[in-house]
């Protein structure tokens, strides 16, 4: 801004002395009149563009010119003063005129500034909110479609023009009715709108649309301007189709399923009871409705024959669910007797908050004979012989008593049991939580309740224990695991624990705190396990077989320099080497037998030999460690035509890395000894490569890999 000053100051300058220099010229020559309009100029554009600056600089130039003037002459010098006058006057209005006309253009660029914020708050809106609009020129019929309407609708914005014709197109055929009875109804009636309505995008997809629109009316009455704006709401319409389907399987579900079921509101008074329940009590589910849950559910013990406490009230006082005492008695309306057992649980609503209780039971009578076996397997875990959830939570409310504190609570958390099923099989990872539970049992007092939570989970109940009790049991647990192992994995569980000190503490509450706190170390102790999974599993390949240890290190070698002659980024070329290392841990879990197996293998064989990539993608993918090689070991042993395995991706559908990996293992196995054959020269090999280029490899790896070998 100094620089432009300066300039315009030079330019005043310059023309300021040129026009005294022609000043004085004419006054030598006794010119005196014509000359004078001449200093206009300067005057003006001084005080346009330097305002009270300029005025002074004009009121100089004036006095000089008058002073000039008089040298010369004395005639006329009264008018010379009066144009003085008339000049200095015409400064002051021009740096007047300046300064308003720069203090519009202010204004107009704020107004702009302010303008084009508004209109970009607006798109973020819209972005954000998954909402587009549309405005269309009744008259012209022209429309202006928001960025995010051309997103909503599936289609590029600025490829075509919009029009109503486009919003037609793309409506749902069953909707289309709809949609122009609604753009009517709106140009008639002035009625704003509210519809809910499909497109199919161009790509085929179907989308719901909540549209609200109005017209706006010139001032004659008449349409002028047709306003809408689209509010993509298809994952609700899916949820409410969803939901109303699930309402649809659960009144099914009730009606079909061989238990009683009587759901009460938060006042005890009846809402629901399905068929097997009108079947049992006696009464019918319209008479039912409203009536007190006593009243439907008479209930004694079959022994004393006093009534039984309402299961209703202690759920809702408790807030957890409980189950009737056993030798409980239904007394039907007609006074018919049924041995039952069942189950109470809170209805609550997304923020905990107890709506209700659902009643399920079911009819024992003939169970009784069998009733120790039942109880036997209703409250322990087939696999390990523990306690199993029902039974624990239902020792929640027995063991919470002033007797019992300090209660404690151990959750624990079993490691790896997803790694150790998917890549050795259900049976070892049944063997694992065996394995955990073993070692709980043996580490656990007599009267603590050790039970298995569900799949990989445990909690142990601890009544009469300090934290620092909880602590010591952990260190006997984990002490006794240490010299656990199943197959390669390694008995391990991650331990929390939580204590009740006080008699007024919610023993829920310590169930939670040991929940977190089990959390919080299976995040270092579940990768820890996982990447001990993987160096075990390296370990034990290398161990079984000379060969594969240094076969990986020369596969991710040569994988390594293919990637580096087709300028792959460092990032690719430093995963090829891991990769190459880790290609085939999967064979881990293939019989060792079959991998060191002299003759052709069986059908039986092949199969469990193909199952390496699989396993090893399973195993990789359980570390954050090798997460991100696990997909190019996955598909290694692809073809390029595509009839690979495990998934017969085809040409570039396999990633890059993986057909790279695909012919550095080849070529390492064709030019090494094998367990059932000898090793190939490398001319061979590469007439092996050549031999299957486009239908085992990549032609481009093949080209570039024996390029390679040719210059070594």
């Amino acid at each position: 801004m100094g620089s432009f000053n300066k300039h315009r100051v030079l330019i005043i300058l310059f023309i300021t002395i040129t026009i005294f220099a022609f000043s004085f010229f004419c006054l030598i020559n006794k010119v005196y009149t014509i000359y004078q309009y001449f200093f206009l100029f300067p005057i003006i554009v001084s005080c346009f563009w330097f305002k009270k600056k300029g005025i002074i600089f004009s009121v100089g130039i004036s006095v000089a010119q008058i002073f000039l003037y008089s040298f010369f002459t004395k005639e006329n010098l009264e008018d010379e003063v009066a144009k003085l006058i008339v000049v200095v006057g015409l400064s002051i209005f021009v740096e007047l005129l300046a300064e308003k006309i720069l203090q519009k253009n202010a204004d107009i660029t704020r107004l702009n500034r302010q303008l084009h914020k508004y209109l970009e708050m607006m798109k973020k809106s819209e972005e954000l909110s998954n909402m587009g609009s549309w405005r269309m020129d009744l008259k012209t019929n022209q429309m202006i479609w928001s960025d995010n309407l051309y997103n909503i609708f599936g289609m590029a914005p600025g490829k075509t023009e919009p029009s109503l014709d486009d919003r037609l197109r793309i409506t749902h055929p069953e909707d289309l009715k709809l949609v122009d009875d609604t753009i009517i109804n709106s140009l008639i009636n002035r009625q704003s709108t509210k519809i809910e309505s499909r497109i199919i995008r161009p790509d085929g997809s179907i989308r719901w649309l909540l549209s609200i629109g109005y017209t706006e009316y010139d001032e004659n009455g008449k349409p002028e301007t047709l306003i809408s704006s689209f509010l993509d709401i298809t994952e609700r319409k899916t949820y409410e189709q969803e939901l109303y389907k699930e309402k649809e399987r659960f009144k099914i579900t009730l009606s079909s399923i061989g238990d009683g079921v009587i759901s009460t509101d938060i006042k005890g008074n009846v809402t629901l009871l399905n068929r097997q329940a009108e079947k049992l009590t006696g009464w019918k589910h319209e008479d039912a409705i409203g009536r007190p849950f006593d009243e439907i559910f008479n209930i004694i013990n079959e022994e004393t024959r006093l009534k039984v406490e309402s299961p209703i009230k202690r759920v809702i006082q408790s807030g957890i669910i409980i189950g009737l005492a056993n030798h409980t008695t239904l007394i039907s309306r007609f006074d018919k007797e049924y041995s039952i057992a069942d189950s109470a649980a809170p209805i609550k609503d997304s923020n905990g908050k107890i709506l209700g209780v659902v009643i399920v039971f079911r009819n024992v009578t003939e169970e009784k004979k069998r009733q120790k076996q039942v109880q036997y397997i209703s409250y322990h875990d087939a696999l390990t012989g523990l306690y199993n959830r029902r039974y624990c939570e239902e020792q929640f409310s027995a063991i919470d008593t002033r007797d019992n504190i300090p209660i404690s609570v151990i959750m624990g958390d079993l490691n790896g049991l997803k790694v150790t099923n998917d890549a050795f099989g259900h049976s070892q990872g049944d063997q694992l939580i065996q394995k955990a539970a073993d070692a709980m049992q043996a580490a656990c007092r007599a009267n603590d309740i050790v039970a298995r939570w569900g799949g990989d989970e445990f909690v142990i109940l601890l009544p009469k224990a300090s934290s620092s009790d909880a602590e010591r049991i952990i260190k006997r647990i984990v002490k006794i695991e240490s010299d656990m192992k199943v197959g390669l994995m390694n008995v391990s569980v991650s331990f929390g624990y939580g204590t009740k000190k006080a008699e007024g503490e919610n023993i829920l509450t310590a169930l939670k705190n040991a929940e977190d706190n089990m959390y919080e170390k299976k995040v270092v102790e579940s990768e820890n396990t996982r990447g001990k999974l993987i160096d075990a599993a390296i370990s034990t390949l290398c161990k079984n077989s000379l060969y594969e240890i240094n076969h990986y290190k020369r596969v991710g070698d040569f994988a390594q320099k293919i990637g580096a002659t087709m300028h792959l980024t460092d990032v690719d070329n430093t995963n090829l080497k891991r990769i190459g290392q880790l290609h085939d841990i999967g064979k881990i879990a293939v019989n060792n037998s079959i991998l060191l197996k002299k003759g052709p293998l069986t059908k039986v064989e092949m199969d469990e030999i193909r199952r390496h990539p699989d396993v090893g993608y399973k195993i990789l993918k359980s570390s954050k460690g090798t997460a991100d090689i696990a997909e190019y070991v996955l598909y290694h042993h692809e073809r390029y035509d595509g009839k690979g395995y495990p998934t017969g991706l085809k040409g570039k559908n396999i990633p890059l890395l993986s057909r790279i990996i695909t012919v550095a293992d080849a070529f390492d196995a064709m030019t090494n000894d094998r367990s059932y054959r000898k090793a190939l020269s490398i001319k061979a090999a590469i007439n092996e490569l050549i031999a299957n280029k486009g239908t085992q490899f990549d032609p481009t790896i093949v080209d570039v890999a024996i390029k390679m070998l040719k210059v070594q």
